[in-house]
């Protein structure tokens, strides 16, 4: 509506008693005008001006998804302000129709019902400590891992990139949740990273339907067995394998003569491990790394980028 109908609606408010937290708080979601507060509630304030029309007034038209976006903003404002958290929220409008004599502020008071804004916004405070404390352990953890990350996908890199150029097989694998990894890696590989260029040769072996571990260790013995040659590589996301797993695996592949490389927990040969993250983070962390690889053995196959 512009700063002009904005500023007049908040000299309103204020005439009114109420005191100004914040303008034009934005999210990704949208934005709420004015943000407010008196004595006993928080108000989220949405400011409309409409011409002259047939159709609805400025304050009838804060409706439907309009009104479901301002209680998504509500709770975004909620939960990176938690002092303003515990206070009773109400959603007005003040409302300016051209029509209007002097176009006269309508104020609206407790505009719509939001009768499901206390118990979302309890969930979302609820979920926003699990949410920050996850992505802080993630980030620190990848941080501190950097080096051998780098290390260890560079040689993985190269493993891979010389398979393709012998045109031994190259497989992508993992079970469960480490099937998303793989199936990550497989597309990246075969649709490109950086660039339009060729599909990469590479066999996706991934499941996340398994009725259980040992079904899903099963199910990728024989298919190792029936596909895999001397030569051929495997790239194994294992944050979700226990160490008994790895071993009926490493069985598998020392036969057939495949080489693996090992994300998420240690393995024989290359592998990229750490004893003291959950399987939540080795999980975020291999699907990122599942990114960085495909971009790594695209780079060796076709060389850099030109700019």
């Amino acid at each position: 509506v512009g700063n002009y109908w904005e500023r007049r609606a908040e000299a309103f408010l204020r005439k009114q008693g109420l005191a100004l937290i914040t303008r034009n708080f934005l999210t990704r979601l949208g934005e709420i005008d004015l943000v407010m507060h008196d004595a006993s509630h928080l108000i989220f304030v949405e400011v409309r001006y409409r011409k002259p029309s047939r159709f609805a007034s400025a304050a009838g038209s804060v409706v439907g998804r309009k009104q479901k976006r301002l209680i998504k903003c509500a709770n975004l404002f909620c939960q990176r302000n938690p002092d303003w958290s515990a206070y009773p929220c109400r959603f007005d409008v003040i409302a300016y129709d051209a029509g209007v004599p002097l176009s006269d502020a309508i104020w609206l008071r407790a505009a719509f019902d939001a009768e499901d804004f206390e118990s979302t916004r309890r969930i979302f405070l609820d979920a926003y400590p699990l949410i920050a404390s996850f992505f802080q352990r993630h980030i620190e953890s990848a941080s501190l891992a950097v080096d051998d990350i780098a290390e260890v996908a560079g040689a993985a890199a190269d493993i891979a990139s010389q398979a393709i150029l012998r045109e031994k097989k190259l497989f992508s694998i993992g079970l469960g949740a480490d099937a998303a990894s793989a199936i990550a890696l497989t597309s990246l590989l075969q649709s490109g990273v950086l660039r339009e260029r060729p599909s990469l040769p590479v066999l996706e072996l991934a499941e996340y339907r398994i009725e259980s571990a040992q079904t899903g260790i099963n199910w990728l013995s024989q298919q190792l067995q029936a596909l895999g040659q001397a030569g051929d590589v495997g790239i194994i996301f294992a944050a979700n394998l226990s160490q008994s797993d790895i071993q009926r695996i490493q069985a598998v592949t020392e036969q057939r003569q495949i080489i693996p490389v090992w994300l998420g927990q240690r393995g024989p040969g290359l592998s990229l491990h750490s004893e003291n993250d959950s399987v939540e983070c080795r999980l975020a962390l291999n699907h990122t790394i599942a990114i960085a690889l495909a971009r790594l053995i695209e780079t060796n196959t076709f060389g850099p980028v030109e700019d």
